[in-house]
């Protein structure tokens, strides 16, 4: 969640899980957050995002071009972003820890 295009309330409730209580998913739901916004996260690791489609270089769609390299190095960059701007990491890091079990599982990896 983008932090700057939200009330107060609205924000403490998606950091504290409130807005989540009901549903059944709710003791996995970790709340992502980017403060101000994800543009400024990404700034403020070094990489300038000027038009939506240069999150495309960052986050690969349906082309499979993944560099686990890349992606790690990402991981590491964003771990350095103070926690009042940022936990992307986390999901990042849940990500690649998905990628690796299934790449093992089908002895890809």
């Amino acid at each position: 969640m983008d932090l700057d295009d939200c009330s107060k309330d609205k924000i403490d409730n998606f950091l504290n899980k409130n807005m989540f209580k009901s549903h059944w998913l709710y003791p996995y739901i970790i709340p992502i957050y980017n403060n101000p916004n994800l543009e400024a996260t990404m700034t403020s690791i070094g990489i300038d995002i000027i038009r939506k489609k240069d999150y495309i270089q960052i986050f690969p769609t349906n082309t499979g071009d993944l560099d686990e390299a890349k992606i790690n190095q990402f991981n590491i960059d964003l771990k350095k972003c103070k926690n009042s701007i940022s936990n992307l990491d986390k999901y990042v890091e849940y990500c690649i820890k998905i990628y690796k079990e299934n790449l093992m599982e089908y002895n890809i990896y």
